[in-house]
């Protein structure tokens, strides 16, 4: 995760300003005086420096620079083995994927750039954290390795779960895999997504604020057992959900100089 901030203005008037990771430009907006922007590395990258570069254009044209860089370290955590009954996992079929990549992909591409909060993000249950965000695991010897994207957490089934913050529904319905799911487009790019849920209490299109019951904890979809399954993604690129708890944003902001 990583922020930047170009917080003195050259003596002349700002035409205009972005910010770039690895050459690709990122959603920016005004914050302290100076241009913030967000965005996520994906699980599956390579270790190895990345580079960060903020750009200011002033009212002559000209073009003033910052660089930093910042390193991806491998991922700590070893492979697990997970074991699942046949009759679980006949549900993730091709077709289901197909179905739920879309879904999801349709949800992303409508983020505006604004940002729709203003206080910190929430916890959506309080249970007990089953697994953890980030883990590479297998269904199965043999199988392809993939990652936990999201952070799950064992509830009571039927506990209300709640919107992490303010935003609009994108998507409010089941799915194959996912089972029950919702995602909440919190503007700026962010998502949060909400699967397996028993029973949904919000529609598409629906405004939210942080705190408003959305559904309630179910095991649909790929799942043995009543739990939350909780992702916070930046352009669809998933994130540590407990990095925003209590927080605007979440990691501290970093300068570049």
């Amino acid at each position: 995760m990583s922020w930047t901030s170009v917080p003195d203005a050259p003596p002349a008037l700002v035409a205009d300003a972005w910010v770039e990771l690895d050459g690709r430009i990122l959603e920016a907006h005004a914050f302290d005086d100076g241009l913030l922007a967000l965005a996520a590395v994906p699980l599956a990258a390579e270790p190895g420096p990345r580079s960060l570069r903020a750009i200011v254009v002033d009212e002559f044209g000209t073009h003033h620079r910052a660089d930093a860089t910042f390193e991806v370290a491998p991922n700590p955590h070893p492979v697990q083995l997970l074991v699942i009954p046949a009759s679980v996992l006949a549900v993730s079929t091709d077709g289901g994927r197909e179905l739920e990549a879309q879904a999801l992909a349709a949800a992303f591409a409508a983020v505006p750039p604004e940002q729709r909060w203003e206080v910190p993000f929430m916890l959506p249950i309080v249970g007990r954290g089953t697994s953890g965000f980030g883990l590479p695991r297998r269904y199965g010897p043999g199988g392809n390795v993939s990652y936990h994207l999201g952070t799950d957490i064992a509830a009571p089934e039927g506990t209300p779960i709640v919107a992490t913050n303010d935003g609009v529904v994108r998507v409010a319905g089941q799915y194959p895999i996912k089972g029950g799911l919702v995602i909440v487009d919190h503007g700026f790019g962010v998502t949060s997504l909400y699967f397996h849920q028993s029973r949904i209490a919000v529609a598409e299109g629906d405004e939210v604020t942080r705190g408003d019951v959305i559904g309630f904890v179910g095991s649909t979809g790929l799942s043995t057992g009543p739990h939350l399954h909780w992702e916070m993604r930046v352009d669809g690129v998933p994130t540590d959900p407990m990095a925003w708890i209590d927080r605007h944003y979440p990691v501290p902001i970093a300068r570049v100089p």
